[in-house]
């Protein structure tokens, strides 16, 4: 499906132009830019942009258009920020590429400087499956490193302690 077809428009100058004024909003921008003559950085920008409005209103991707821009602007994040497979763009949860539980308690340890992935339940199983080196050279994937803004948004482990505020446990009984 094409952003055009999604919103209506059927289109696609009145999709681009639409898109451009949301991305020129957004950015904060004075006037309008052309791809035949904006910046490699500007051109970027906005291909990141029409990216995340796919995430961000659950627009399907067509699949050669997956197949394109998996490994650019910034897929990885998307996939982590809107819990998307970052192999097949379905729902998906956060797996670590360093192993948590057994002595690691995912709500306790620092995942700063680990690495996660976005991957549906299938996905997931399978990684545990071939084992993590096997999965991750098979689809091609690295992983995210943690920073403290990704641990604050994703909420994983004691990201509150590494914010400088004190965790509160409820008590279980």
């Amino acid at each position: 499906m094409k952003i055009d077809q999604w919103t209506g428009n059927f289109t696609m100058d009145i999709t681009e132009r639409q898109m451009k004024q949301l991305f020129i909003s957004e950015k904060g921008l004075d006037e309008e830019f052309s791809f035949s003559d904006c910046s490699l950085k500007l051109a970027s920008e906005f291909i990141e942009f029409l990216i995340g409005t796919c995430f961000e209103y659950d627009i399907p991707f067509a699949g050669k258009t997956l197949d394109a821009i998996r490994e650019q602007y910034g897929w990885d994040m998307f996939c982590i920020k809107y819990h998307r497979c970052m192999i097949c763009n379905q729902p998906a949860d956060i797996a670590h590429v360093h192993a948590v539980g057994i002595g690691r308690d995912r709500n306790h340890i620092s995942h700063i400087g680990n690495y996660v992935m976005a991957l549906c339940r299938r996905h997931h199983q399978e990684q545990h499956r071939v084992g993590i080196k096997s999965f991750m050279k098979e689809n091609q994937l690295k992983g995210v490193k943690v920073t403290p803004e990704i641990a604050k948004m994703l909420r994983l482990g004691n990201w509150q302690q590494e914010q400088g505020q004190n965790l509160r446990f409820i008590n279980a009984e």
